[in-house]
């Protein structure tokens, strides 16, 4: 198991019909995550990993055009920003 808090960042580029623009944010961030692995044989074992990353975003920086301003969200509207994995791998054991 592991869990963590940590920076994360937000950005994005965007274009539509001649319009431009760039969108950043930062917000403190968490991960959780949870594995396991079952060793089959001597020298083999199968593994699988779940892990997410979540946090809020309440302010972003917006370029559009050139023009740069910041947009404030109002409270319950904030922008939500996450991450689920899924990982399984195959280990050999030397």
């Amino acid at each position: 198991m592991s869990a963590g808090a940590g920076y994360l960042n937000y950005y994005t580029k965007e274009s539509l019909n001649n319009q431009y623009w760039k969108l950043n944010g930062a917000t403190v961030g968490f991960q959780w995550g949870i594995s396991g692995e079952y060793k089959f044989s001597k020298n083999w074992g199968i593994g699988v990993d779940f892990s997410m990353i979540t946090g809020i975003l309440k302010e972003a920086r917006i370029d559009e055009n050139g023009s740069k301003s910041t947009y404030i969200y109002e409270d319950g509207s904030e922008e939500g920003l996450g991450q689920l994995r899924l990982s399984t791998g195959l280990r050999y054991y030397f």
